[in-house]
C-alpha cells in the first residue's frame, strides 16, 4: 500500500517546482522594502515576514480558499470520483476551506515577498517606504534551495494568479491516492490534516489576476512563535525573524530612489562594504519623488 504521509510530504516539497521551465531574468529576484530592513538582513543574517492577514491585498487567502472550495464542488459532482471514502473525504475538506477563522493554523503563516521585476515603478510605490526605501536583488537559485524542506517549515514558489493548478493538483493527487487504496477510511483521517495544511499553504501562492504585473514570489514560514510588532500607517503589524542561512551573500545588488540618491549612497554604500558585500548602490532609473 502506498504510504500516504509520505506522498503528503513529497506534495508539499513541489512548490518550486510549480513553473519548472521558470526562467527569472539575470537570475534574481527583488525586494522592496526600507533601510531598517536592509540593515536586519544584512548585520543579523535574518529575513522579516510579515503576517498574512497584514499584507496590501485584502483577499489575501479568502481568493485562494474560494476557488479551492469551487474546485472540491466540482471534484464533487464530476462523477470523476465514486468511492463513498473519496466523496466524504472531499466533504470534510470543503467544510474546512470554508470555516478558515476557526482554524488555529491560520494565526502562524508569514509571507516574504519578492518580485521578478527590477526597479518597477508599482513595487517602489506599493513596498517602498518613502524616503527610506530600498530595493535588494537576491539570488533566485540560492534562495530557492535554502528553503527546500519541510522540515524547515518553509515554502517558496511563484504566486499564481487567477488560478489555482497547484491546488488542483494536490487535491487529485490525494483523491487519486485514496481510490487506489483499500483502506480508504484511514487515508482519509490520516490524510485530511495533510491536504488541509497542504491547502492553506498553497493559497496563500494564489492572488486575483489584477495582480499578475507584480510577478511575485514568496517565502512562506509556519512558525508559532518568537512573535514580534512593527508600527505602520495602520497601526501595529505582526512580524516574524527568521534565520536563512547567509542570507545576506544572497544580497547581489542595492537600489535607491533617485531622488534620495545622492543623499543616501554614501552611507549605504559604507555599510555594504563594512559587512563585507563588495558591490555598491545603484540608482533607481525612475523619476519618482518622495
Amino acid at each position: 500500500m502506498t504510504c500516504f504521509h509520505d506522498t503528503a510530504k513529497k506534495a508539499i516539497n513541489t512548490f518550486a517546482e510549480n513553473n519548472p521551465s521558470e526562467k527569472i531574468e539575470g537570475g534574481v529576484i527583488y525586494q522592496y522594502t526600507d533601510v531598517g530592513a536592509m540593515k536586519g538582513i544584512v548585520s543579523n543574517k535574518e529575513l522579516w515576514a510579515t503576517h498574512f492577514r497584514y499584507l496590501n491585498d485584502e483577499n489575501e487567502f479568502k481568493y485562494g480558499l474560494s476557488k479551492t472550495s469551487e474546485k472540491i464542488e466540482e471534484l464533487i459532482n464530476g462523477g470523476a470520483y465514486r468511492k463513498e471514502e473519496t466523496i466524504a473525504f472531499l466533504k470534510s475538506m470543503k467544510n474546512i476551506v470554508e470555516n478558515k477563522e476557526k482554524v488555529e493554523e491560520l494565526e502562524c503563516f508569514y509571507v516574504v515577498c519578492f518580485s521578478e521585476e527590477k526597479d518597477k515603478l508599482s513595487q517602489w510605490r506599493g513596498y517602498g517606504k518613502k524616503e527610506k526605501s530600498i530595493c535588494l536583488g537576491f539570488d533566485y537559485e540560492s534562495i530557492k534551495e535554502k528553503c527546500k524542506g519541510l522540515e524547515n517549515s518553509r515554502y517558496f514558489a511563484k504566486v499564481e494568479y487567477g488560478k489555482i493548478d497547484t491546488i488542483s493538483k494536490k487535491l487529485k493527487e490525494y483523491c487519486d491516492l485514496i481510490e487506489l487504496n483499500d483502506d480508504g477510511s484511514g487515508l482519509c483521517k490520516d490524510g485530511l490534516f495533510e491536504l488541509k495544511k497542504d491547502v492553506f499553504i498553497s493559497a496563500l501562492f494564489v492572488k486575483e489576476k489584477c495582480w499578475d504585473e507584480e510577478k511575485e514570489w514568496r517565502i512562506v514560514v509556519h512558525r508559532k512563535k518568537d512573535l514580534e510588532f512593527k508600527e505602520s500607517d495602520k497601526g501595529l503589524v505582526p512580524y516574524i525573524k527568521f534565520k536563512l542561512d547567509d542570507v545576506a551573500a544572497d544580497i547581489k545588488c542595492v537600489m535607491l530612489p533617485k531622488s534620495v540618491f545622492d543623499y543616501g549612497k554614501l552611507s549605504v554604500n559604507m555599510f555594504l562594504k563594512l559587512n563585507g558585500l563588495t558591490f555598491e548602490a545603484s540608482p533607481s532609473d525612475i523619476s519618482i519623488v518622495y
